[in-house]
């Protein structure tokens, strides 16, 4: 016979052996033996908590052993949500060996959890999900809770989609210093190596691991709608699509002090050193890993849409098929980017590749970029195409080498103004190829511009600043040797629009066929305004001094030599340049240069 005591935390269990005696036709019922099982840690009749304490702020839950964490999953999958509930880690617990599930699901409202979590600067090791067919897998499956102070340490994940280390899905809520290293995979999408996907906020956490899946897949969270603060990622990230070093795809939200030192491998478009794809805003990020991709491939962004990006940069390689950039791959968004560089190599296999941005739609400033860009065409040091939006203090000084046609030393083709712009480096390819631009359309304008680097063409319409000029040049200047096989300009391949207040400085030009090839432009436009514009008197073309002439002064510019290009005067006054504003110089020693800041 069994007697039980139940008390609200201590189950008392009496186990006596009976004796049945009959004595003058009474029963008698001698107790010969009992003992009692005195515990904190098992179930009550009533179902609560195993964990001790009484789950308040002042008195939170316990969490002390693997099986504590094993009763919150199990409590959980059962509809108790910890609504409100504190729980503290009061020591570092290692899963090894044991078969673990999630804590939350979204299943429903009450199985999702919802307590804060205080860590205590403890770490949950060794933790192993193997669900591959399952949504919301982690340490934490769904959460909208707060979660703090909580590292997870050598894990390894597998889920579906929604998965993370720490939490699959971050519903709403708070995640702040935490921190997971591992591997984490998904066999879909919404993978991250901390959260699957964030809707809430995310505080000082970083990552150190390696993160796969197909879309939506980051080092530090697959796809957000919230707000991402002072956190960082390092390891490997793998995907298909919009895969990041930190971030998947920024569907909506902020991104500030933020870097990711991720190798980022995606198979096809949207991959970028730290978001594959953006929509959100990001404010003083960085990323330092190579990245690979089919398209829309970036060092920081791989799309940029309709997104913002302020004072960010990248510093790794870059390596893609078409549209690939150095910052991002394509940008297209009414919002002005600023403040922005990239310094890594950037290979566009196909074209359509710039240091800093493949293609753009969108107003751009004070942004550089120093990295060698390569590729077959629409390549340039800073924009292979840019469509859309002005340009505005902006440089490139890598080496741009192109296989085909539309290459320049800042943008390989443009369709809007430039503005305080320069470029620096060495430039080849085949047709329409210029030290600052191949070519650009109608109506667009170049002011204020120089370039310094030597061009090469192995084709037509070749020129020191611009390949092709369909638009406007004014107050610009080039001093590098040019050559190519004809319709070759120290100034301008080939101008269609007007060519006013310009220098050519260039040592050389060369035209391979020996036609078509002058101090200042290769071939005229038949509407071509061109206006006193100047030459260096020593340039020699087609291996000839090449004296100026006044009945085709438009071709040959006014003669200046060499002592006259480094005096402020030649500028200021003869051209009419702003050296209040905008230019600056060392008199007898170099030419213009744009004023510091």
């Amino acid at each position: 016979m069994y007697i039980f005591a139940i008390h609200k935390h201590t189950l008392y269990i009496i186990i006596s052996t009976m004796k049945t005696i009959i004595l003058s036709g009474t029963i008698r019922i001698l107790i010969v033996s009992f003992f009692f099982i005195s515990s904190n840690n098992i179930y009550s009749v009533e179902n609560e908590s195993i964990l001790s304490g009484k789950g308040t702020k002042e008195n939170p839950f316990l969490i002390e052993t693997p099986e504590h964490l094993l009763f919150l999953a199990s409590e959980t999958r059962e509809g108790r949500n910890f609504s409100d509930q504190y729980l503290r880690l009061t020591r570092d617990i290692d899963l090894s060996g044991k078969t673990c599930e999630s804590i939350g699901s979204l299943k429903t409202a009450a199985t999702i959890f919802s307590g804060i979590v205080d860590g205590g600067g403890y770490t949950v090791r060794n933790l192993v999900i193997n669900e591959p067919e399952s949504m919301y897998v982690g340490l934490f499956g769904c959460s909208m809770g707060t979660i703090e102070n909580l590292h997870v340490e050598n894990c390894l994940v597998e889920g579906k989609e929604y998965v993370g280390g720490l939490v699959g899905f971050a519903y709403e809520g708070t995640v702040k210093n935490c921190s997971v290293t591992g591997q984490v995979k998904g066999t879909a999408n919404r993978v991250g190596l901390l959260l699957g996907q964030n809707d809430g906020i995310v505080v000082d956490c970083k990552t150190s691991g390696t993160t796969e899946g197909v879309d939506h897949v980051g080092g530090l969270v697959g796809l957000n709608y919230g707000s991402i603060i002072n956190s960082s990622s390092d390891g490997h990230v793998k995907g298909t699509n919009q895969s990041g070093g930190l971030v998947g795809l920024v569907q909506k939200g902020r991104i500030s002090n933020c870097d990711s030192k991720c190798t980022v491998e995606g198979v096809q478009e949207n991959i970028g050193g730290l978001i594959g794809q953006n929509n959100g805003t990001i404010v003083n990020c960085m990323a330092s890993g190579s990245v690979s991709g089919r398209a829309y491939v970036g060092g920081l962004i791989g799309w940029n849409y309709y997104g913002s990006v302020d004072n960010s940069r990248a510093v790794g390689n870059v390596k893609g098929m078409t549209i690939v950039g150095g910052l991002i791959g394509s940008s297209e968004t009414d919002k002005p980017l600023s403040k922005i560089y990239a310094t890594g190599t950037v290979d566009g296999v196909e074209g359509y590749a710039g240091g800093l941005i493949g293609m753009n739609n969108g107003s751009v400033s004070n942004a550089y970029a120093t990295g060698k860009v390569s590729g077959k065409s629409y390549l340039g040091g800073l924009i292979g195409v840019s469509q859309s939006g002005n340009i505005m203090e902006c440089n490139a000084t890598g080496v741009v080498e192109g296989k085909e046609d539309r290459i320049g030393g800042l943008i390989g083709k443009n369709n809007e103004s430039v503005t305080k712009c320069f470029a620096t480096g060495a430039v080849s390819g085949k047709n329409l190829v210029g030290g600052l631009v191949g070519t650009d359309k109608e109506n667009c304008s170049f002011s204020d511009c120089y370039s310094t680097g030597n061009v090469i063409g192995s084709g037509i319409y070749i020129g020191g600043l611009i390949g092709q000029c369909l638009g406007s040049v004014s107050n610009c200047y080039t001093s590098g040797s040019v050559s190519g096989i004809q319709y070759v300009g120290g100034l301008v391949g080939a101008i269609f629009g007007s060519l006013k207040n310009s220098l050519s400085a260039s040592t050389s030009v060369i035209a391979i066929s020996g036609k078509f090839a002058e101090r200042i432009f290769g071939e005229p436009g038949e509407n071509a305004v061109i206006e006193n514009n100047y030459a260096l008197e020593s340039m020699t073309v087609n291996g000839k001094v090449q004296q100026q002439n006044t009945k085709s002064q438009e071709k040959t510019g006014i003669s200046k030599i060499i002592q006259e290009l480094y005096l402020q005067s030649t500028f200021q006054t003869g051209l009419g340049w702003d050296f209040n504003q905008i230019w600056s110089i060392r008199e007898g020693e170099t030419l213009p240069v744009f004023k510091l800041k």
